[in-house]
């Protein structure tokens, strides 16, 4: 009998990933003026994963998937999370609006992310063509010179 070949690391980094959405969603909550500090997460993080049995992810790992939420650190008396909670009963209708105004903040700075991206694309295209323009100018200028 053959024997399975292992899942690939990315394979596995996207489950992580999955669970760590998972975590997300049943432990914690975004809403606007709370904060947290990255040790409270990643203790809470790690119960979560140890009782579910399974993988964890790393401290790196961690903050990038908060930060792709919406949820910078800051460096004031310490590390802490912007606009984040652990999730309590009755939770306030404050916070559907912060998850809203997260997400549309996360979509923006993808947008410009992408326009950054389009705008060095035309800079190198206009680099090529002012290249171009200048030796066309040189060759123009040379042979009226002969």
């Amino acid at each position: 009998m053959m024997a399975k070949a292992p899942p690939s690391r990315s394979a596995n980094l996207d489950l992580l990933e999955m669970s760590f959405g998972e975590f997300y969603s049943q432990t914690l909550v975004a809403d606007i003026g709370s904060r947290l500090r990255p040790r409270e997460i990643r203790d809470a993080y790690l119960s979560w994963a140890l009782s579910s049995g399974g993988s964890y992810l790393s401290y790196r790992a961690l903050v990038s998937l908060m930060d792709k939420r919406g949820h910078h650190r800051i460096f004031n008396d310490g590390a802490q999370y912007l606009n984040v909670a652990f999730q309590h009963p009755g939770s306030s209708p404050s916070t559907e609006a912060a998850k809203l105004l997260l997400t549309a903040g996360a979509a923006i700075r993808e947008r410009d992310a992408l326009y950054k991206a389009q705008l060095s694309a035309i800079a190198r295209k206009l680099g090529h063509l002012i290249d171009e323009l200048a030796a066309i100018q040189q060759a123009i200028g040379g042979g009226q010179r002969g």
